[in-house]
C-alpha cells in the first residue's frame, strides 16, 4: 500500500491518501463517492471551523478533487497514484468581509474514468459586532483613565489632565478632535503635575487626527491627506523645568489667557510628564484667535523626566512640535506639510533633538525657527542627525 500527504495550508485542506491495487474486475465505472462533509455549519464572526473529515472512495482510483467558494475556486488536487480512498480534513477561517454571510462550498470528486460525485456545504457566519460608539472627552479630568483601543475617543474643546492625574491611552487608540475655534478648539492639555502615558508601538501607534477622518478602529489611515489642516488643535503638554520668559512660569501660547490650567514652566528640569512615544498627530492646528494657531505638539517648560519618541505630526496649520524652554529630549521626530516652521524652539530649551526629518509640504514656512533665549537666561541645545527636504525657500530662521 502506498501512502501520501498533502498538506493545502492556505486553503485549510489536509489530504491523507491511502491506495492499493485497483482488482474491480475490469468494471470501467464503479463510481465515486464522498462522505462525512455536512450540508451546513455555523461560526462565529471571524470565528474558525472546526476540522470536518471526509472519506472520498473510487473503485477505479481517485483522480480529483476540487473545491470552489461562493462559485470561485478555492483548492484543487491531483491525486498522483491512483488511490482508492482518501481522507480530506477541511477548515476555514472567516475574515472580515465574510461577516454575516452564508458561504456555499462546493466539492467535487472525480475518478480515474470521469465519474464524479458533488456535495455542497453551506457555512454560515456571525455578524460583525456593533462597533462601539466614541466616547465622548470634555473638559478637567480629576481621576487616573485609561483609554482603550476598542473605540474611539472624541475630544469636545479642551480636555485637561490635571494635576497629580495620569491619563494612560493604549497602543492602537485613536483620537479624534471636534472641530472649533477659539474657546471651542478641541485639544488635549496636559497641565502641570499631570502625565500622559502614550506608549504605543511601531505596530499599533496612537493616533490624534481631526473628527473630520474616517479612520476606525484598527486602521491607520483615512480619507483625509497631507494637505488638510487646521481642523482641529492639537497636543499641548506643560510642565515644571525652567524656561526663559518674563516669569518663571507664563501661560502658553494657543490656550486663552483664562484658562488657569495653560501656565508652564518652573525650577524642576528633570520633571517628568510621562511617556509619548509612537504617537502620530494629524491635521491640527486650529485657530484660538487672530494669527494665533495651537502646533501640532506643544511642549512647555517640559522637562528630562519626560520621553518623547517615535513621534510625527502631519499636517498642522501652525508649527510641527514647538518646545518653550525646558529639557526634554526628543528622538525620531517626523514633521510633514505643517504651514508654518517644523520644528520651532524658543525660551532657552536646552535639551536634544536627535535623528529628526522635516518634509516640506506645498505651503509650508521654515524647516527651523531657533529663537534665543528672552531676558539673560542661557542655555544650550543640541539637533543632531537631521534631514531637511522639499523646501524650496529659506530652511532655517535663526532670530
Amino acid at each position: 500500500m502506498k501512502k501520501l500527504l498533502t498538506l493545502l495550508a492556505a486553503c485549510g485542506v489536509l489530504v491523507y491518501l491511502s491506495s492499493c491495487s485497483d482488482d474491480d474486475g475490469g468494471d470501467p465505472d464503479n463510481g465515486i463517492t464522498i462522505t462525512g462533509i455536512p450540508a451546513t455549519a455555523s461560526i462565529d464572526n471571524l470565528g474558525t471551523l472546526a476540522p470536518v473529515t471526509a472519506t472520498i472512495s473510487a473503485d477505479d482510483g481517485i483522480a480529483s478533487l476540487t473545491i470552489t467558494k461562493d462559485g470561485t475556486a478555492f483548492a484543487d488536487t491531483t491525486f498522483t497514484g491512483s488511490p482508492t480512498t482518501a481522507t480530506v480534513e477541511f477548515t476555514y477561517t472567516a475574515v472580515a468581509d465574510d461577516a454575516d454571510k452564508n458561504i456555499a462550498f462546493v466539492f467535487t470528486a472525480t475518478d480515474s474514468d470521469g465519474d464524479t460525485d458533488i456535495v455542497n456545504h453551506v457555512l454560515a457566519v456571525g455578524a460583525a459586532p456593533e462597533p462601539i460608539p466614541n466616547e465622548v472627552k470634555s473638559g478637567l479630568i480629576t481621576a487616573n483613565e485609561t483609554w482603550t483601543a476598542d473605540r474611539i475617543y472624541e475630544l469636545s474643546g479642551r480636555v485637561v489632565v490635571g494635576d497629580g492625574v495620569t491619563l494612560t491611552i493604549e497602543p492602537g487608540t485613536i483620537i479624534k478632535g471636534r472641530e472649533g475655534e477659539g474657546s471651542l478648539a478641541s485639544a488635549l492639555v496636559i497641565a502641570r503635575g499631570g502625565m500622559l502615558m502614550a506608549n504605543g508601538t511601531a505596530a499599533n501607534p496612537i493616533i490624534f487626527t481631526s473628527i473630520l477622518d474616517n479612520i476606525q478602529v484598527g486602521q491607520k489611515s483615512g480619507n483625509l491627506d497631507e494637505n488638510d489642516r487646521g481642523l482641529w488643535g492639537g497636543l499641548i503638554v506643560l510642565g515644571k523645568a525652567p524656561i526663559s520668559a518674563s516669569a518663571s512660569e507664563v501661560q502658553i501660547e494657543g490656550i486663552p489667557a483664562d484658562d488657569t490650567f495653560g501656565l508652564y514652566g518652573g525650577s524642576e528640569p528633570t520633571d517628568n510628564s510621562g511617556t509619548i512615544r509612537y504617537v502620530s498627530i494629524r491635521h491640527g492646528g486650529s485657530l484660538i484667535g487672530a494669527n494665533n494657531e495651537i502646533n501640532g505638539l506643544t511642549l512647555g517648560g517640559v522637562g528630562s523626566g519626560t520621553t518623547i519618541e517615535f513621534v510625527e505630526v502631519v499636517a498642522n496649520e501652525d508649527d510641527g512640535i514647538e518646545c518653550f524652554g525646558g529639557t526634554v529630549n526628543i528622538s525620531n521626530a517626523l514633521v510633514w506639510a505643517q504651514k508654518d516652521d517644523a520644528y520651532d524652539i524658543d525660551q532657552a530649551y536646552s535639551g536634544t533633538i536627535d535623528n529628526f526629518v522635516y518634509i516640506a509640504g506645498i505651503e509650508s514656512d521654515h524647516a527651523l525657527e531657533i529663537d534665543g533665549p528672552e531676558g539673560t537666561a542661557e542655555a544650550r541645545f543640541l539637533m543632531r542627525n537631521g534631514s531637511l527636504r522639499g523646501l524650496n525657500g529659506e530652511f532655517a530662521d535663526f532670530r
